[in-house]
């Protein structure tokens, strides 16, 4: 059956509604302004704690229980007792889940109930005429099981089915007694629901979440709000669907099941730091260039000319020398704008008190930035990765433009004047401005000094340019984004093959930093890993809560017997040592389908078969065709994202630097 979604359920009228080292955001501090900390270094602590930085020993805590699976409860307090109950098999236990006591055949027997029950509930509903959005979203094949509809109530404060955590008719047990219902009016979903219909939701809301739940590596009222309209409850186990924090130490991608999803990549910082992301870009560059390959555009590089100091110390000094133009000097792990400095004299290079040169990238200034009403600018661009083998890269259409709060002018070499106000677009530097104007009504947009995409788009218009040209700069835009993620490619992809046993375990939302010249270039500016997601205004909140339900909703999380699926893997691994190989499961482990294991390194760095006798096609295995079918169910519930990779378009091909067979073959299946 073949379905395809294009509106959030619960979506209404748009009208009416932490940083990492070296990858982190620089639009707010998410952790210090905007969430408690779970310990207050004023607390006395109990008798044989650690005597160590406050920082540092929650931290480790939550480091600890991610490489253990032990138990670690974000809101115990000091001198509270922690209770550390794990089964027999020394695998922690999901308090949530509440099936520890269940014997084996009650177990499969309730789960598979709930799939008949599921699969019933999700063809009447695709059936039916009413306006309630459904809980489950259909796979476009009939082989495959739905997945959990995550809905917009958490950031709209509407209702939108019986279920909300914003209802305030829901019982207790359906909504949760911590979470904050809101004060919106609630429906009269009697008129629009039997009594029937009604309660086989409420059954299946219940069993949902007893099947998902979710974990958070640091407080995030988005997230968690997220996850309580997709019927996911919070657990402190090791058995958790969805996590979201931080980057998992590396040994923990290892052990990572097959039902399981993290917010990051292996390896993520080749993007994230900015002295890495920029070797990785010249690179792909030069291999570009070298290699004369048919179809690559003049226009590879999209970073200004770099160099990293104190290595290329002296071809800088040279370089400065020979022209008059101004450069930007960056740390190379830092964010929020903390450290960058304008460079008009050489030295004005940050230095050691030894005199030694510090650590870091120096690029020459874009001089002609476009300037809106006079003040110069950047966008934030929230890119998707969902696999990166094969590698699927979406971009949501709407995003922020971040606008100065001084007028910008034009600095020439050896200038003493160089206002942060001026020259830095950051919100975290721009917001202490005394001449800052924040958005105070979702409707109001295009003024102030934080814009929508939309309202850039509509500035251009107004300025001259046609909507073809707009077209084309969102292109650009698009292809750059393409180009950049490639650039890790390799390095990423090295890390998945050594660390993760299933390609779909990980995923990344990235905020890309763009700024256009005068001329409407886009530049690539930096790569957030952690973007910060928490709201300053209503637009803020409109856009972000947008991304993330729709990401969520196009990650296609599905019920799984946890425990089956265990028992499983732990098979597969057994039967790997015995016979030497990984025992397949063609892409699927039990009915729930999770991630499909990689194929073997040399099977995946082959380009598929396409010879003139026979169509591509018929080369196809098991293994493949499961990963079209996640492929084009990702593609079918991606909403408002437009995927950018894979592409009709053979453009970005060349710049890979390996040439995967999933790659190639979704590329085919594209055309």
């Amino acid at each position: 059956m073949f379905r395809s979604i294009r509106q959030l359920p619960g979506d209404a009228d748009p009208q009416e509604v932490h940083s990492e080292v070296g990858g982190a955001d620089d639009e707010d501090e998410a952790y210090s302004q905007n969430e408690s900390q779970d310990w207050s270094e004023d607390e006395e602590e109990p008798e044989g704690a650690n005597k160590m930085p406050f920082g540092f020993r929650r931290k480790q805590s939550l480091t600890e229980s991610l490489c253990s699976g032990e138990e670690e409860d974000g809101d115990v307090q000091l001198g509270e007792e922690e209770d550390d109950d794990d089964d027999e098999d020394g695998i922690p236990i999901d308090e949530s889940s509440g099936d520890e006591n269940e014997n084996e055949a009650e177990r499969k027997q309730m789960f598979h109930r709930f799939q008949k029950d599921a699969a019933h509930a999700v063809k009447a509903a695709a059936g039916s005429a009413s306006s309630v959005p459904p809980l489950l979203n259909l796979s476009l094949f009939e082989d495959r099981p739905p997945s959990v509809v995550f809905h917009s109530d958490w950031f709209r404060g509407t209702v939108s089915f019986p279920e909300s955590p914003q209802c305030k008719q829901a019982p207790i047990a359906v909504r949760g007694e911590s979470e904050d219902c809101g004060n919106s009016e609630t429906p009269d979903f009697k008129k629009q629901l039997s009594a029937e219909h009604l309660a086989e939701r409420s059954q299946i809301w219940t069993m949902l979440r007893k099947y998902m739940s979710f974990k958070i590596g640091y407080k995030t009222t988005m997230i968690r709000k997220l996850h309580g309209c997709g019927a996911f409850a919070e657990t402190m186990s090791g058995r958790w669907n969805s996590y979201w924090g931080m980057a998992l130490p590396i040994p923990r991608y290892n052990r990572l099941k097959s039902y399981q999803r993290v917010n990051h990549f292996p390896g993520t910082f080749e993007l994230g730091r900015k002295d890495r992301l920029s070797r990785a870009v010249m690179r792909m560059h030069r291999r570009v260039q070298s290699a004369h390959r048919t179809g690559v555009r003049p226009d590879s590089l999209f970073i200004p000319d770099t160099y990293f100091l104190p290595k290329d110390w002296k071809q800088f000094k040279a370089a400065f020398e020979a022209a008059d133009g101004v450069w930007i000097w960056k740390p190379n792990a830092a964010a929020r704008g903390i450290g960058v400095k304008v460079i008009t004299k050489l030295c004005q290079i940050p230095r050691w008190e030894s005199k030694k040169l510090k650590n870091g990238l120096v690029q020459q200034y874009i001089p002609n930035p476009l300037l809106l009403n006079g003040c110069k600018s950047d966008l934030r661009i929230y890119v998707a990765v969902t696999c990166y083998n094969p590698l699927r890269v979406y971009i949501y259409p709407e995003g922020l433009v971040r606008i100065t709060t001084k007028a910008y002018k034009p600095i020439r070499k050896n200038s003493v004047i160089r206002s942060r106000f001026m020259h830095l677009t950051n919100y975290s530097v721009n917001k202490r401005s005394k001449d800052f104007v924040k958005n105070t009504d979702v409707d109001e947009d295009g003024v102030g000094n934080k814009w929508s995409l939309t309202a850039l788009w509509q500035y251009l218009r107004d300025e001259g340019h046609s909507q073809e040209k707009v077209d084309q700069v969102w292109e650009n835009i698009k292809n750059t984004i393409g180009k950049t993620i490639i650039a890790a490619d390799t390095h990423i992809n090295t890390q998945l093959n050594t660390r993760c046993s299933f390609p779909n375990a990980c995923y990344e939302l990235f905020g890309v930093d763009i700024m256009l010249d005068s001329t409407l270039k886009p530049w690539l500016i930096e790569v957030n890993t952690s973007p910060d997601l928490s709201p300053s205004s209503p637009m803020d909140k409109r856009i972000k809560g947008e991304v993330l339900t729709w990401l969520f909703h196009m990650l296609r999380f599905v019920p799984v017997d946890k425990k089956e699926i265990e028992q499983q893997e732990e098979d597969s691994k057994q039967s790997q040592l015995l016979y030497g190989r990984r025992a397949s499961t063609n892409g699927q482990a039990g009915p729930a389908q999770p991630g499909m294991p990689l194929p073997p390194v040399s099977s995946a760095r082959t380009r598929l078969h396409n010879s003139a006798e026979l169509p591509w096609w018929t080369s196809l295995t098991e293994v493949d065709l499961e990963m079209i079918k996640t492929s084009q169910d990702e593609y079918n519930s991606c909403g408002p994202y437009q995927r950018v990779i894979p592409s009709e378009d053979p453009y970005l091909l060349p710049f890979f630097e390996v040439q995967r067979r999933f790659n190639n073959i979704l590329h085919q299946w594209v055309k």
